[in-house]
């Protein structure tokens, strides 16, 4: 089994890099233990982020998450940098395990995505945000934990109801929500917060951060408040973290059927086995909703190519989705025809540093691809 040891987490993980996200960046180069930092941002920096975000006009055009990577090797060469230009909700699970993740993201959809992930695989979310009318900045830190608060234990059937729903194919820089484009002032405030309470595990110190607790801070009033979060019985999020177990040799160069037979005796299955990727499904085709054209395609959707996930019949490039019964949680080489054993894990989407299920469904295990 893979557990996170007790000694306090050298890489931070920072999803959004806009007004508050992008301040945070020389800070984090300059923390003392600092190993490594996942920087995860779908967006392109555009001319109205000027005014708010660490940026310069020629980084106008550019991934948000590619331009921060580099100032961050100007503060700190010594770092490993990761760099992910896709939603939170696709980075492979291993990449934020034994980490800390900072979250300044715009919408609640991105921020359950966010916590959720981390949840299950016991990181601990610094989540950070900003009232710009108001000049309120906002900290609430989430501690992994069956009796712990999470983000979802906030949100009322009403707001869960507004949570878009989740479409396969669907995301795109040109999708994302608008900026809040605060002031740029009231998101370094918040983002120098963040990497505080960031700096406070790095140390060995967790006891000492706002876990479970949100700071308010009234930027204009010079005054600030801190409540405690509590764990809401009705919240629809299981509160589950992952017992993460390492299958020996395995790689995403593995084939699938390789994969099931080297986790049958650590599961003691004899019978059929399917597998899945922990927060994503596959597809085994994709359709048009212009035209209604299908392409036959077994993989993991959003991780595509744009060129194989674009209509070839329709002249405004309509993204092409995979819809009702073309969609699977899981694979398994008798359960889906087109997943022959001898398919290699990369071939259908699965990369590094993925979580695996593995099983029957009625016992199931969960594996780590290394990254």
């Amino acid at each position: 089994m893979i557990s996170s040891n007790n000694s306090a987490p050298e890489t931070v993980a920072v999803a959004g890099l806009g007004n508050i996200g992008s301040h945070c960046i020389d800070l984090l180069g300059r923390l003392k233990g600092l190993q490594r930092v996942v920087l995860i941002d779908p967006d392109v920096y555009s001319e109205s982020n000027l005014v708010s975000q660490r940026i310069r006009r020629a980084d106008v055009g550019r991934f948000k998450a590619r331009v921060q990577a580099a100032r961050l090797a100007q503060v700190n060469p010594l770092l490993e940098i990761v760099v992910f230009t896709e939603p939170i909700a696709l980075v492979p699970r291993g990449y934020l395990r034994d980490a800390v993740l900072i979250t300044a993201l715009d919408s609640a959809e991105a921020r359950r995505d966010a916590c959720e992930a981390a949840w299950r695989v016991g990181t601990t979310v610094i989540d950070g945000g900003v009232e710009p009318a108001l000049q309120l900045g906002r900290v609430t830190v989430y501690a992994p934990g069956p009796d712990s608060p999470c983000f979802e234990c906030d949100l009322s059937p009403e707001e869960y109801d507004q949570l878009p729903v989740r479409h396969l194919c669907s995301g795109s820089a040109e999708d994302a929500p608008p900026s809040t484009n605060g002031n740029a002032a009231a998101g370094a405030a918040v983002g120098a917060l963040l990497v505080v309470e960031a700096e406070k595990i790095l140390a060995g110190a967790p006891d000492r951060t706002l876990a479970g607790r949100q700071l308010v801070v009234d930027l204009a009033q010079h005054r600030h408040s801190v409540t405690r979060l509590t764990r809401n019985p009705a919240c629809r999020f299981d509160h589950g973290s992952r017992d993460l177990r390492v299958l020996a040799g395995v790689s995403t160069a593995t084939r699938v059927d390789e994969l099931l037979e080297a986790a049958r005796p650590l599961l003691r299955i004899s019978g059929e086995m399917t597998f899945g990727v922990d927060g994503v499904e596959f597809a085994t085709a994709l359709h048009c909703p212009g035209c209604g054209s299908a392409r036959t395609r077994l993989g993991i959707p959003e991780r595509l190519r744009q060129r194989a996930r674009t209509c070839p019949n329709c002249e405004d490039g309509r993204a092409m989705i995979a819809v009702g019964f073309k969609r699977h949680a899981r694979l398994g080489t008798a359960t889906n025809p087109g997943c022959p054993g001898a398919r290699t894990l990369r071939s259908v989407g699965v990369r590094s540093g993925d979580v695996l299920v593995i099983g029957d469904g009625q016992t199931d295990g969960f594996f780590e691809v290394p990254a």
